[in-house]
C-alpha cells in the first residue's frame, strides 16, 4: 500500500528533515532515497 502526500506537504517535510540534519550535510552525508517504500535516509560521512 502507498501513501500519497501533497506535493506541498512534502516540501514543508523534506525542508523540515534537512534544517534538522543541517550539521551532517554540512560535514557530509550521503542522501538515499528509495520511492518504492518512500524512505529516505541521511547517512554522515565521516
Amino acid at each position: 500500500m502507498k501513501i500519497l502526500v501533497r506535493p506541498s506537504l512534502l516540501e514543508d517535510l523534506v525542508l523540515s528533515v534537512l534544517a534538522q540534519f543541517q550539521k551532517n550535510l554540512i560535514e557530509g552525508a550521503l542522501i538515499s532515497v528509495d520511492q518504492d517504500i518512500s524512505r529516505v535516509r541521511i547517512l554522515p560521512i565521516h
